[in-house]
């Protein structure tokens, strides 16, 4: 008996690719850009203590991370099992190298605009602070699935760190015009909790049809 090695995996669903992260970061260097009166409302300074919320979310995240390594993420994430339906997917070397070398590419250029100063501090943060908002997909997969989806437990601490406690510093030093982001980073946690619910519905149903066609062993 063997397993077919190259399954169909069906395609994330837009929230699990990380859109809403990518989506912040795209707007942050548009507005760093091209619309400089959003952007004067970014001229703050990192405070010491964002500075040092900042470092305790990233030991959080690293936390996060390791849990979802030692319980294997990457057999069960939407966004790694249909990677592996790719080309450089299925050669290990070749991914190793596309991983690595995207990242050090996306972190020099991060690096220069962290350099360079307001308003770019705020805005790059603005893209760590969505992150909070897309780690939401664990505890959501979990429910959908009725049982613990990798990275769930240290994910939950996270995101309740972000937002009672990175967000409101970061925004606090946002000129808002008198509008309070924070509450609106809350309203709109259980719409995002519920999407992902819902898309991790779908995205089950789908594996589900290939488990039944290609998942199967075979003489």
């Amino acid at each position: 008996m063997s397993i077919s090695k190259t399954i169909p995996y069906p395609k994330a669903g837009i929230l699990s690719s990380m859109v809403i992260t990518l989506v912040t970061a795209a707007l942050a260097i548009i507005v760093g850009l091209f619309v400089p009166v959003l952007a004067q409302r970014f001229n703050a300074s990192a405070s010491s203590e964002l500075v040092n919320s900042f470092l305790i979310s990233i030991v959080l995240m690293v936390a996060h991370k390791l849990e979802s390594y030692f319980t294997n993420e990457y057999d069960h994430c939407p966004v790694y099992l249909h990677a592996s339906t790719k080309s450089w997917g299925q050669k290990p070397r070749q991914a190793v190298f596309v991983g690595f070398v995207g990242t050090f590419l996306a972190m020099a250029f991060i690096n220069y605009l962290l350099v360079k100063g307001p308003p770019w501090t705020l805005l790059i943060l603005a893209a760590w602070a969505s992150q909070g908002l897309h780690e939401l997909h664990h505890s959501a997969k979990s429910l959908a699935q009725k049982s613990y989806y990798p990275g769930t437990i240290t994910s939950i601490i996270f995101v309740a760190y972000g937002a009672s406690s990175f967000f409101p510093k970061w925004s606090a030093l946002v000129n808002t015009g008198g509008h309070d982001i924070t509450a609106w980073y809350y309203a709109v946690m259980p719409f995002i909790f519920v999407g992902f619910y819902f898309e991790h519905k779908w995205w089950l149903k789908k594996k589900g049809q290939v488990d039944c066609k290609e998942f199967v062993c075979t003489s």
